[in-house]
């Protein structure tokens, strides 16, 4: 990108989404010059990269309960991973995965939980949590972001959103903001959901647990079982993450917390017992895994008045993909660029 900060600078850009696609697009915007605003409708950062605490009397456990590692293949990715590093933000996963599953391919922890890489990207920007965007207009010249409590405005939306949030934002509209071919090739894109299970366990626990991990390709209930403290992650007590196949995800996307407990309780029991676990937690991730991305980094309406652009894991020029981080970001930066070019 060419730095053309005065022209830039009375440019404005409104983001939807506070994961990593939304931070690293607003980094760059902010680099040249454009006012960035971010909006997320969640508690904290991150989106996926997400760690919970569960707390056992005065002591709480940290857990990483979306994504649970970080992998770099493209030259700029590596570049901000090696930046992390430096500044002990990401470190290398020295256990990585139960033997069978290993690679040659680096995988990075977040030693103070992966939220933490979301808080460093997020530095310096304009940043509203708790703020689910629930309709979306614009006058010709600005779009405004209506919210339970308040309006944003600005010159371009974007809007890292899964895309069927996205598209269901963009159904409030008044006027259709994209034709229907576009909204077809945006439906096209397909997910598979995840439940994760976080425990905090007593500190003498026994586990079956042959690594920090353990992968499960073709369990038809559990697919990942993480040790977080033998992970790397720094917490107070022990905890361990599971996550489900998107089979019993689907399956099991409406039972009730206490009937879905009993149903991973008696699984997790084989790798060690319930009787030591303290405290519990459940996170129902819809748009867990992208199984069939839009092919291209990133999609603007060539058809609305204003600038208007979809980013996010969703969007990704290779199939296989990448990975699932590596794609936000790359998805992230792409859309930056091209708003860049507009001003």
């Amino acid at each position: 990108m060419n730095s053309r900060l005065t022209e830039l600078y009375m440019k404005s850009v409104l983001i939807i989404g506070a994961g990593i696609t939304g931070l690293l697009a607003a980094q760059d915007l902010l680099r040249y010059g454009f006012n960035v605003t971010i909006l997320d409708k969640g508690r904290g950062l991150g989106g996926r990269i997400a760690t919970r605490r569960l707390s056992v009397d005065e002591r709480s456990g940290k857990a990483d309960h979306g994504a649970q590692y970080i992998t770099a293949y493209s030259p700029r990715f590596e570049a901000l991973i090696s930046e992390m590093t430096t500044k002990n933000i990401v470190q290398p996963w020295e256990n990585a995965l139960h033997k069978k599953h290993l690679t040659n391919h680096t995988r990075y922890i977040a030693p103070e939980g992966m939220t933490s890489v979301a808080k460093y990207l997020a530095t310096g920007i304009n940043t509203h949590l708790n703020k689910r965007a629930t309709m979306l207009k614009h006058n010709g010249e600005l779009w405004t972001v209506y919210t339970d409590a308040e309006t944003f405005s600005a010159d371009a939306l974007l809007i890292t959103a899964p895309i069927p949030q996205a598209l269901m934002l963009l159904d409030t509209l008044p006027e259709k903001a994209l034709v229907e071919e576009e909204y077809q090739r945006l439906s096209a894109v397909q997910y598979t959901p995840c439940i994760a299970l976080m425990l905090a366990l007593h500190d003498e626990y026994s586990s079956q647990i042959s690594t920090s991990t353990m992968k499960f390709e073709d369990d038809s209930v559990i697919t990942w079982i993480a040790d977080n403290r033998e992970k790397g992650v720094i917490t107070d007590i022990p905890t361990i993450t599971v996550h489900t196949s998107p089979q019993f995800a689907q399956k099991h996307w409406e039972t009730k917390e206490e009937d879905l407990i009993t149903l991973l309780f008696a699984e997790i029991g084989n790798y060690f017992s319930p009787t030591t676990i303290q405290a519990y937690s459940l996170h129902r991730w819809r748009y867990s895994r992208v199984i069939e991305p839009y092919p291209a980094l990133f999609f603007h309406a060539q058809h609305s008045p204003l600038p208007l652009v979809l980013a996010g894991d969703g969007f990704a020029e290779t199939t296989p993909l990448l990975t699932r981080i590596e794609d936000a970001a790359l998805s992230g930066w792409a859309a930056a660029e091209y708003l860049c070019n507009l001003a």
